[in-house]
C-alpha cells in the first residue's frame, strides 16, 4: 500500500513538474497576490543641477559608467518594476516595493513580462533571486541561438533573428505564436521558457519526434542556463517509475545538470521499453508524441515516422545518441526539415532504432 501510494504521489508530482507539455490556464486568486495588467513601463524621471561651465572651455561628456546602463525602477500605481539595459543583470538592485505585481525587463533581444506571484511560485526569491533569474532569459536565449548558429548551418531558422516575448503571468494559455516582427510566447510555467521557444523556431506543420526530441535534447542537456535545472525532478528516495532505474545509474540528487539530463531521459526510455507508452506518468514520459498539444506532423510525414512508439522524453534520449554517433550538423539537417533520416545518418529510421534500443537495454539494466 505504502509503495502504492508514493507511486501515485510520484505520479501527480511528474505531471505537475511537466505540465508544459500541456495547454492550461491557471488563475491566482491568492489576495493580494494577484498579476496586474500589463502596462507600459513607466518613464523615469529626474532632474539633475547642470554645472557651470568656464568661459572658454568645451563642456566634457564622460562615458556612462557600465552600471548606468541598467536600471530597475519601481512605480507603486502598477505595482511594476521595469528593468531597462542588455547586460549585467545579475548586479541589479531591486528597490524596496510594497506587495509588487509586475516585473518587465527590456532588452534589445528580449521583452520579459512577469507575475511576481507566479514567480515566487516557481521557488524564485523575491526580489533576492530576480537579477539572476532574469540573467539566465538572457544567457539561455543567447546559448540557444549562438548552438544553433555555429552547428546548424544553412537548416538554422531565420526567426532566430527574431525578437523573443516572453510572457510568465497566471493569467495566459500557454503557447506561442511567430510574425515577420517576433517570436510572443505565453506560459503559466516559467520552466519550460526553452521548450516554448525551441518549438516556435520549428517549421508549422512538421513537428514530430525529431523536433520535440531536439527541443528537450537541447533546451535541458546543452543548455546550462535551462530553468529546468533550478527545480528537483526526480525523488531520489521514490521506488516508483523510472526512479530506481535512474539512482543506479548515479543521480543522487532531485536537481539535474545539464549533463544528468541525458541519463534521465535515458532512464525513462529504459521503463518505456519495459512498461510501453501505457500513460503511466505524464505525457511527455509514457503517451506517444502524437498525444503532445503541440504535434502537427503533416499529410504523408506521418507514415512510418515513429511518432506512434517514442513519448517526448524517449525521443529527445534518441536524440542525443544520434547526436553523439553522427554530429550536430547532420542532426540539425534532420531536425530542420533539409535532408532525411537516410540521407542524414546513412541508414534507415528502423535500423537506428533498433540499434538505439540495444543500447538503452544494456546501459540501463534493471533493478
Amino acid at each position: 500500500m505504502n509503495k502504492m501510494c508514493r507511486t501515485v504521489i510520484f505520479s501527480l508530482l511528474a505531471a505537475l513538474l511537466l505540465s508544459g507539455c500541456q495547454k492550461a490556464v491557471i488563475s491566482d486568486t491568492s489576495p493580494g497576490t494577484t498579476d496586474p495588467p500589463e502596462t507600459a513601463a513607466p518613464a523615469a524621471s529626474a532632474t539633475v543641477a547642470a554645472e557651470p561651465v568656464p568661459s572658454g572651455t568645451e563642456p566634457v561628456t564622460a562615458e556612462p559608467a557600465a552600471s548606468d546602463r541598467e536600471s530597475v525602477t519601481y512605480d507603486p500605481d502598477s505595482r511594476t518594476w521595469s528593468v531597462s539595459g542588455t547586460d549585467n543583470y545579475t548586479d541589479l538592485i531591486f528597490p524596496a516595493a510594497e506587495n509588487p505585481g509586475l516585473l518587465r525587463v527590456e532588452d534589445d533581444d528580449f521583452t520579459l513580462i512577469a507575475g511576481v506571484s507566479l514567480l515566487s511560485r516557481h521557488d524564485i526569491d523575491i526580489p533576492e533571486g530576480l537579477p539572476a533569474f532574469i540573467a539566465r532569459c538572457d544567457q539561455s536565449l543567447a546559448f540557444i541561438r549562438n548552438y544553433l548558429k555555429e552547428n546548424a548551418g544553412d537548416a538554422c531558422p531565420a526567426e532566430i533573428e527574431l525578437p523573443v516575448k516572453w510572457q510568465f503571468k497566471s493569467s495566459v494559455r500557454d503557447g506561442y505564436k511567430k510574425n515577420s516582427e517576433q517570436i510572443a510566447i505565453d506560459t503559466v510555467s516559467v520552466d519550460h521558457r526553452e521548450f516554448y521557444y525551441l518549438t516556435a523556431l520549428m517549421e508549422k506543420g512538421n513537428i514530430g519526434w525529431e523536433q520535440l526530441g531536439y527541443v528537450w535534447y537541447v533546451a535541458t542537456c546543452l543548455d546550462p542556463y535551462c530553468e529546468l535545472q533550478q527545480i528537483p525532478v526526480i525523488d531520489p528516495t521514490s521506488e516508483a517509475f523510472y526512479t530506481p532505474i535512474c539512482v543506479r545509474a548515479g543521480l543522487d540528487t532531485a536537481i539535474l545538470s545539464a549533463s544528468r539530463f541525458r541519463t534521465f531521459y535515458d532512464a525513462v526510455a529504459r521503463y518505456a521499453f519495459e512498461c510501453g507508452l501505457t500513460h503511466w506518468g505524464a505525457v511527455c514520459e509514457s503517451f506517444p508524441v502524437t498525444a503532445e498539444p503541440v504535434y502537427s506532423r503533416a499529410g504523408s510525414n506521418k507514415t512510418n515516422s515513429g511518432d506512434d512508439e517514442l513519448s517526448a522524453f524517449m525521443a529527445a534520449s534518441f536524440v542525443a545518441w544520434l547526436d553523439e554517433q553522427h554530429g550536430p550538423g547532420p542532426l540539425a539537417r534532420f531536425v530542420f526539415g533539409q535532408s532525411t533520416f537516410d540521407e542524414a545518418f546513412v541508414t534507415d529510421y528502423g535500423t537506428a532504432f533498433e540499434n538505439w534500443k540495444a543500447w538503452i537495454m544494456e546501459q540501463y539494466p534493471l533493478p
